[in-house]
This record gives structure tokens, C-alpha cells and sequence, in this order.
């Protein structure tokens, strides 16, 4: 659908609020230069999965809502793993309660660039069927931030519980 025109940058909103939406079969390829994601399937509340060709290209700096309340989301393509530069990947699968687990690829193989901050606020905040181990090496460090909200807790991962090393993850991080 995409994997020709290598001008497109954004794909904000691209697919926001589209509940009849299932999965994408293998012509739905983004191109290599998209920047941001924000919201692009946000409120795609039927969508199960994406192809295993859809991946994050090395630009890509936002995922924010990327998958937001996508509640029956079961699994992220396999080729899927997020950029070193990623700054804000906040609510990327917020409330997605049947994805089932989150791939050891998913996360840069050699964490996030020191120099950015990444907000991390609410990514898998309700993910209860998410399984797998959470990479602490490449997420306890100084420049992983989050939004303050009114309890001052981020929520990443926020009813986690079935995740490995869930009680590992630092408390604030999982209240």
C-alpha cells in the first residue's frame, strides 16, 4: 500500500477509530522514512493483528498510542522492533487486555540512545495477558522519563501481572 512512496513521514492517525478494522494482510507495508505513529491505529478496538511485515523504520522517534486501546490486539508482528531513537512510546498498547506477549525483539537490541529521554508513561498500562520478561538493561536508566500524572506514577505497567519478572519491575512503575 505505502512501500513506494518514501516521502510520506507521518502516519498520525492514519487508521484512529477504525472499530471495524480486523488485521492487515502482507500490502500494508509503511515506508522506511516514517517519523511518527502517533494515534495510527488508536481506537482500532477490533483489530487482532498487523502482518509480520509491518516494522518501525530507524527514524521513527514517536510510537505514542500506537495500538491504544486496541483490546483485542493479540500479538505485535514479529519484525516489530522499536527504534534506538524512539523518544515517547507513552500508551503504545494502553489497554490492549489480549495481547499476549511482547517479543524480547521488540525493545532496540542495544536499548535507547542515552542522550534522548523517552516517555514511557502508560505503554502497557492493562496489558493482564502479557507475558514474557521485561529487558530491565535496557530500561532502567537515567533518561527513561514519563508524564507525571495525579498520583505521579507513570502506569507502564500497570496490571502486568503476568509478565515473568513482573515483581522485579520497580513498584512505581507497575501501581
Amino acid at each position: 500500500m505505502f512501500l513506494v512512496n518514501k516521502t510520506i513521514t507521518s502516519l498520525e492517525n492514519l487508521f484512529n477509530g477504525c472499530k471495524s478494522l480486523i488485521e492487515f494482510n502482507d500490502t500494508f507495508i509503511p515506508p522506511n522514512g516514517v517519523s511518527s505513529y502517533l494515534n495510527t491505529f488508536k481506537n482500532c478496538t477490533s483489530l487482532k493483528k498487523l502482518n509480520d511485515n509491518f516494522k518501525i523504520s530507524e527514524y521513527t522517534t514517536i510510537v505514542e498510542n500506537l495500538f491504544y486501546n486496541c483490546i483485542n490486539l493479540e500479538e505485535l508482528p514479529s519484525g516489530f522492533t522499536l527504534s534506538e531513537t524512539t523518544t515517547s512510546l507513552s500508551g503504545i498498547c494502553f489497554d490492549c487486555r489480549n495481547l499476549k506477549t511482547i517479543s524480547e525483539t521488540f525493545w532496540p537490541v542495544d536499548g535507547f540512545k542515552e542522550e534522548s529521554a523517552i516517555n514511557i508513561e502508560s505503554a502497557f498500562y492493562n496489558c493482564e495477558k502479557m507475558s514474557g520478561t521485561v529487558p530491565q538493561y535496557k530500561l532502567w536508566k537515567d533518561n527513561i522519563t514519563w508524564i507525571s500524572n495525579e498520583t505521579n506514577k507513570p502506569l507502564t505497567f500497570k496490571n502486568c501481572r503476568s509478565l515473568n519478572n513482573y515483581i522485579f519491575i520497580p513498584t512505581n512503575w507497575r501501581w
